[in-house]
């Protein structure tokens, strides 16, 4: 419900902007016509995390949006290339540690949640870990399946895990999630205390006439 048009009965065109931990796609939004044509899907990375994570912020997420509606929140899940010799968290920080190189890591982008994610793991086990940015989330994945790169932390994680395209060790809720009940929480896989996780909203440009914003919270 989230994707819908702040003017019913009107398509949806969706640009993706994909890059430099999504401040394309959020200064592209924060400068369009306030006219409530455009919305922007943005996350903790784009509207909360980059606010301290990135130097020189072409948009300022407080002064240059106004909130149409919170989406939904999401843990992430720890996943690995099906040909890593690990099944267990434990056995992956094992073989980070016994490497000299270490083990690589995708994200996101520098400073996305999916990088902080595995910096917040790498602070807390002492494994070696490189990380390797991407453009976005998806080109990520696509290496880590490939074989590219070793892990990643990602919030859709777990469809590929069902496909078989990756192997998935935990989950970063405290609780196990109910999308992945047999899949254990960092906590419970060793790593005492670990917690993560995304939230996703829609926001429109700050100068967007209050009743086009007041529609859209009604709609989404």
């Amino acid at each position: 419900t989230c994707a819908l048009p702040i003017f019913v009965g009107q398509p949806v065109i969706v640009d993706n902007r994909p890059g430099a931990s999504q401040m394309i796609g959020a200064q592209l939004a924060a400068k369009s016509p306030p006219d409530g044509y455009t919305l922007f899907f943005g996350s903790v990375t784009s509207l909360a995390i980059n606010v301290s994570a990135q130097k020189d912020l072409p948009y300022d997420p407080l002064k240059d949006f106004a909130p149409v509606t919170f989406c939904f929140s999401t843990p992430l899940y720890l996943v690995t290339n099906i040909n890593l010799p690990t099944t267990s968290v434990k056995e992956l920080i094992a073989l980070a540690k016994s490497r000299p190189a270490g083990l690589t890591f995708a994200s996101g982008g520098p400073g996305s949640s999916t990088h902080l994610a595995a910096e917040l793991f790498r602070s807390m086990t002492g494994a070696n870990i490189v990380h390797v940015p991407y453009k976005g989330s998806a080109p990520a994945m696509t290496d880590v399946m490939a074989g590219h790169v070793d892990f990643m932390f990602e919030g859709g994680g777990i469809n590929y895990v069902r496909d078989g395209k990756v192997r998935g060790l935990a989950v970063t809720s405290l609780k196990r999630s109910v999308n992945a009940p047999n899949m254990p929480t960092m906590n419970e896989a060793g790593v005492a205390g670990y917690e993560a996780a995304i939230w996703f909203g829609i926001v429109a440009p700050i100068a967007t006439p209050r009743p086009l914003v007041q529609i859209g919270r009604a709609h989404v």
